[in-house]
Order: structure tokens, then sequence, then C-alpha cells
């Protein structure tokens, strides 16, 4: 029961498709790239690698 129910999640977050597995792989690297521009352009923090401490 436990896992339809995570395959369901995922089918609904991921979509039905190839491209599922390529967008699951993608997701991190993009929200990692949202957050260093954040910190990069719009806190603009002073220090060594303010994103990072």
């Amino acid at each position: 029961m436990l896992l339809s129910l995570a395959y369901a999640d995922l089918r609904a977050r991921y979509g039905r498709g190839p491209t599922r597995l390529v967008k699951w792989l993608l997701d991190p690297y993009a929200a990692l790239g949202i957050y260093l521009l954040l910190v990069a352009l719009i806190l603009d923090l002073e220090g060594p690698a303010p994103g990072l401490s």
C-alpha cells in the first residue's frame, strides 16, 4: 500500500513519461542554482563564501 502511494505521488509530482527521470534528476540542481543566485545577487553578504557559512 505504501509503495503504491509513493509511486502515485511521484507520478503526480514529476509527470508520466520518459522525461520524468530527467526532471527528477535536475530538480535538485535547479533549486541549488536558485539558492546561489539569491545569495550572490540579492542578499549580497560580505566575506568569503557567504552562501556556505
